[in-house]
């Protein structure tokens, strides 16, 4: 990878690509939505508190969206963090074409991007990515910090299967979700107020759905990934947990529709 001569040179190729980006249809169309850039922030590595402020640089009339996506990955690339930020743009964008296009754009950067691609259609994920993540000792607020980190990835599909559920997964996890997401859930046990909270929740987001159905693992599928997690969402990190990626997705999507379709609807 190249490294840039200074911060003009820097300077100089993001308004390059911003006119590159303003001038493709398809480009300012997905980065005119802030819910793609806030996620791919928070794939980045962002902190949540950062990315949410993202929000008050202002999507209105008064600023470009466009303008500030580039001055952010500016400063992405000055601390490091650009090829994840970039990577999450290209897996959740429209492919194949919205891919191709963003890569052409992208060389106006000077940086070589093409082992990058590469491993994104060979493996569907990028580099550096932990397959498991192990807590040996019990951190319910790590494992909170983890789990709300899978989920915030979402950005067309978020399917959960827990057999223990409480109303307390709708602040930590489901409230951040964006609104065009579908969200399916299957569970078994209903506790404390999750039904009653479940009744006004689908009121005001129509994607969003609760079966039953006897099942005992737990799994959280996130578009084209997926996690197996070793305890209840509501339980997570009160003991030693394990959270593991799952390699193959379409298996875990199959099981997850097989269950869906004999499911009792939660009315």
């Amino acid at each position: 990878m190249r490294t840039l001569q200074n911060a003009d040179d820097l300077d100089i190729r993001v308004v390059q690509l911003y006119i590159t980006m303003k001038n493709d249809p398809t480009l300012a169309k997905f980065f005119a939505d802030r819910e793609n850039v806030k996620s791919a922030l928070l794939y980045a590595g962002f902190p949540a508190s950062a990315a949410e402020g993202f929000d008050d640089l202002g999507w209105d009339i008064h600023n470009d969206p466009l303008l500030l996506v580039a001055e952010a990955m500016k400063d992405l690339y000055r601390r490091g963090m650009l090829s994840n930020f970039l990577m999450q743009i290209l897996r959740t964008g429209v492919r194949p074409k919205f891919q191709d296009e963003f890569l052409q754009h992208l060389h106006t950067l000077g940086l070589d991007w093409d082992r990058t691609t590469n491993q994104i259609r060979s493996t569907g994920k990028p580099p550096g990515v932990k397959k498991e993540r192990i807590f040996a000792e019990a951190k319910p607020y790590e494992a909170y910090r983890e789990i709300e980190k899978i989920v915030r990835r979402c950005t067309n599909q978020l399917a959960l299967m827990d057999p223990w559920v409480d109303e307390d997964i709708f602040p930590l996890y489901l409230e951040s979700v964006p609104a065009p997401v579908s969200i399916k859930i299957i569970t078994l046990h209903m506790t404390g107020k999750f039904e009653a909270i479940t009744k006004k929740f689908s009121q005001q987001r129509k994607q969003f759905e609760v079966r039953l159905h006897d099942i005992h693992d737990r799994y959280i599928i996130v578009d084209d990934r997926a996690w197996l997690i070793g305890q209840s969402l509501k339980d997570a990190g009160r003991k030693p947990l394990a959270i593991i990626e799952l390699g193959d997705v379409g298996q875990a999507k199959a099981l997850f529709e097989r269950i869906w379709s004999t499911g009792k609807k939660v009315s």
